[in-house]
């Protein structure tokens, strides 16, 4: 089961319940804890250490179609093991050689509607090929 954090438990007057296990399933609040997470660095939280990506491990990787893959997949199972309430189905992906930067736009898919939303860019530095 994902471990969803303290602002994901829904307190709006108009839903709140009895119970405060309760979770909000508006697009906005999955889309702005996927993005949370993707903009967290993992140990950055101190009660919640194993929350975030750890992005650094990518740093000196090659600037390949494999690399994009294991990236694309870590931050994919990430999504997954953090909020279940949405899915990474693809990404749009630039590869800038020069700089050594891959740009990757995900598409997330929100489990309960099906609706698509494209992500900002999100940006890794890496090694050059």
């Amino acid at each position: 089961m994902p471990q969803f954090i303290l602002q994901d438990l829904n307190v709006r007057d108009e839903f709140v319940t009895d119970s405060t296990d309760f979770l909000i399933y508006d697009e906005k609040v999955i889309v702005q804890s996927v993005w949370r997470l993707l903009t967290t660095q993992e140990g950055e939280i101190p009660n919640f250490r194993v929350y975030g990506l750890d992005v650094k491990k990518f740093m000196h990787f090659p600037l390949t179609k494999d690399t994009v893959e294991t990236i694309y997949n870590y931050v994919k199972n990430r999504v997954t093991a953090f909020e279940d309430r949405a899915t990474i189905v693809k990404a749009d992906v630039n590869v800038n050689f020069e700089q050594g930067i891959i740009s990757m736009s995900f598409y997330l898919q929100i489990n309960v509607t099906g609706n698509v939303i494209k992500l900002p860019v999100w940006n890794i530095s890496v090694g050059s090929s």
